[in-house]
């Protein structure tokens, strides 16, 4: 009786053990598209003004490239309550969790610099996603897809048989060692087959919807100085910005997005608004969007801006995505004013 304890408290271990590991997997199907920096958003030299919203649950690299060629233009992003007190934790501890703890899980935390014309940029920023239509962490359907599937059960208890006796008795005999070292071995193919099994399961999951409905809310701080002298920086101005993002998708192709966004920069009031429209997939998408903005003019009188931007994501890998765009400004007679060219190179890092 105590011997089939022992058998049954190994298969379970393995089974939580395995579980646990294809929690990672779950939480990295979240990623249905690989968003820009929040403090790019902040700073407005990503390739669209209308960001999609979204989050990664990891830490994330941005480097931009504009027209003036490679400036340090990068940002770092990371989920620090994620990281903090979900990453390796059970999948049953964040479905336990109510909608306010959950919700703060996705809290980013972002720090960018941009150099642009002599005078360079830096802030911070944070954003939160208030809604989200797919959540894998939730989705029982899904987990229940990528949960651990042993196609052999016999093979897991006579491996469990032979450790036991290893621990019992201290060693093996010759023929049950070669034993013990085949049934490893077809147990290490079978969980090479299982890990390509939950990648395929999570590539159709960030597949099926990647257009997902999210909604998304930032708040940021920026400050420009002169950066002539590094040694004694001369900050010029400073200010803070707020805005709402959402997205819906229509079909398995479209998604719509919108923001709302208001900056005040040295006491100097903007007002902005957008649509982007995209159409494609996970893998790659192209999107044109048209912006308003009220901004300052000259002798306290505001003007009116209008851009229109085009572009598109590839998503080169899982963690690693090229967003690229030419975004044309236009004053309120629809004069073009500037046109500037702008890539994205976002990269999620893999910690495992």
């Amino acid at each position: 009786m105590k011997k089939l304890s022992l058998f049954t408290l190994i298969i379970i271990s393995a089974f939580t053990l395995r579980a646990q590991d294809n929690s990672k997997s779950i939480a990295e199907a979240t990623n249905f598209a690989v968003p820009s920096s929040p403090a790019f958003l902040l700073l407005d030299v990503n390739p669209t003004k209308v960001n999609k919203p979204g989050f990664a649950r990891d830490f994330k690299f941005d480097w931009v490239f504009q027209g003036e060629g490679l400036a340090p233009n990068i940002a770092i992003e990371a989920q620090p309550i994620w990281l903090l007190f979900y990453d390796k934790t059970s999948l049953k501890n964040y479905q336990d969790q109510d909608w306010l703890p959950r919700t703060l899980s996705t809290l980013s935390v972002s720090l960018g610099t941009v150099e642009q014309e002599n005078v360079s940029s830096l802030a911070f920023a944070f954003k939160i996603n208030l809604y989200r239509e797919a959540d894998p962490i939730m989705d029982n359907a899904y987990i229940n897809k990528i949960a651990p599937v042993f196609s052999d059960k016999n093979l897991e208890l006579r491996i469990a048989s032979l450790e036991a006796k290893k621990e019992r008795t201290g060693a093996l005999d010759q023929s049950e060692q070669s034993e013990y070292g085949l049934l490893i071995l077809n147990r290490n193919t079978l969980d090479e087959k299982e890990r390509e099994r939950i990648k395929e399961a999570q590539k159709q999951y960030i597949k099926d919807n990647w257009n997902a409905t999210l909604v998304d809310i930032g708040y940021g701080r920026s400050y420009n100085y002169n950066n002539a002298n590094f040694n004694n920086l001369d900050f010029i101005s400073s200010g803070s910005g707020l805005w709402i993002n959402a997205c819906k998708g229509f079909g398995r192709r479209t998604l719509i997005s919108g923001l709302l966004k208001y900056t005040d920069v040295a006491r100097k009031e903007q007002y902005m608004g957008g649509i982007n429209f995209r159409y494609g997939s996970s893998k790659v998408n192209f999107f044109a969007e048209c912006v308003y903005e009220n901004i300052p003019g000259e002798e306290s009188k505001r003007v009116d801006r209008y851009t229109l931007a085009y572009g598109g994501d590839y998503r080169i890998q899982q963690n690693i995505a090229l967003q690229f765009g030419v975004r044309t400004e236009y004053n309120k007679d629809f004069n073009l004013n500037q046109l500037r060219p702008v890539v994205n190179l976002n990269y999620i890092l893999n910690k495992d």
